[in-house]
């Protein structure tokens, strides 16, 4: 993970954009003669995990896009699909996730995984977090009783597999 002044996360997600490149270059010179299966295989192993993904909270749209760009990029360029062939297709073809999901799917297991670990500042964290998306609906003038309020955040987290708070 890279840190910067600027408190954002351009600069991680452009260390995972070139990592991406790199990963598919190399697979693309070793395995390029490979069935389809096998690169689907190879493929999920080594270009689908991006690290620290779940973490990304401040980043320009246009970094995010150019990664999600390169993404599908990668894809089509190692499994020989045509540039003007439908991203939705290439993904159902493969049976690969499509870039979105891959961000979601880190960021719920990464929340699920957290709720499970007994420490308690892990914990605190979590209700921490809570609270602050109760401020967010308190900022659009919603006024809603205080204990409504934990109701509602339990609810969310029990919603998502997350029952760490009760």
């Amino acid at each position: 993970h890279r840190i910067v002044d600027s408190n954002t996360d351009d600069s991680d997600i452009q260390r995972e954009l070139s990592n991406l490149f790199v990963r598919t270059n190399i697979l693309l010179r070793r395995f390029c003669k490979c069935t389809k299966l096998v690169k689907v295989a190879l493929f999920k192993s080594y270009c689908l995990c991006m690290y620290d993904t779940a973490l990304w909270k401040r980043y320009n749209a246009t970094t995010i896009s150019k990664l999600r760009s390169a993404y599908n990029k990668c894809i089509k360029i190692f499994f020989g699909f045509r540039r003007r062939d439908s991203m939705t297709n290439v993904l159902f073809q493969l049976g690969l996730p499509s870039f979105d999901t891959i961000i979601h799917n880190a960021s719920f297991s990464f929340l699920r995984q957290s709720s499970m670990c007994n420490n308690r500042l892990v914990k605190h964290l979590l209700a921490l977090r809570c609270w602050l998306l109760a401020q967010c609906f308190l900022s659009v003038e919603v006024v809603l009783d205080f204990s409504l309020l934990n109701i509602l955040c339990v609810r969310m987290f029990c919603s998502m597999g997350l029952c760490c708070l009760k």
